[in-house]
């Protein structure tokens, strides 16, 4: 997944099995998120309490259903959005805080889709947690 903020600041978030790597090309660096184990899409009930519906979102060209859900944390609620195609229920957008965008540029539920190889994280990137403050987060 590929992330940008309204800086500009960019970098790709590659999750396999248990590891999630925050990986920035362009500068040639790369950490292990040690807080994470997975990042996906919502589950499917997940929309079932505390949320809204954003109705009809125009995203890369497709018509999208939008929903916005709060969930209670000790700080305060997190605030999340999600966007799916219309048509198909493809996962097109996941919002966070209102402060980041995550547009999906793929997504498959079949795990024999792809080669077990295909998305493995550059060279450069450790395979254990090397900075206990890595965050795919900031």
């Amino acid at each position: 997944m590929n992330v940008v903020y309204p800086d500009g600041t960019s970098y790709s978030i590659v999750n396999i099995h248990t590891f999630v790597w925050r990986v920035d090309a362009n500068n040639r660096s790369c950490c292990i998120d040690p807080t994470q184990n997975g990042v996906g899409p919502p589950r499917p009930d997940w929309l079932q309490t505390n949320s809204t519906y954003l109705g009809i979102t125009i995203i890369r060209e497709v018509p999208c259903n939008g929903w916005r859900k709060s969930v209670p944390s000790d700080g305060g609620d997190i605030v999340f959005s999600w966007f799916a195609s219309e048509k198909t229920g493809m996962p097109f957008r996941l919002g966070f805080q209102d402060v980041v965008d995550m547009d999906i540029g793929f997504y498959s539920t079949d795990p024999a889709y792809f080669p077990d190889d295909i998305f493995v994280p550059p060279s450069y990137c450790p395979k254990v947690v090397t900075d206990p403050n890595c965050s795919i987060f900031h």
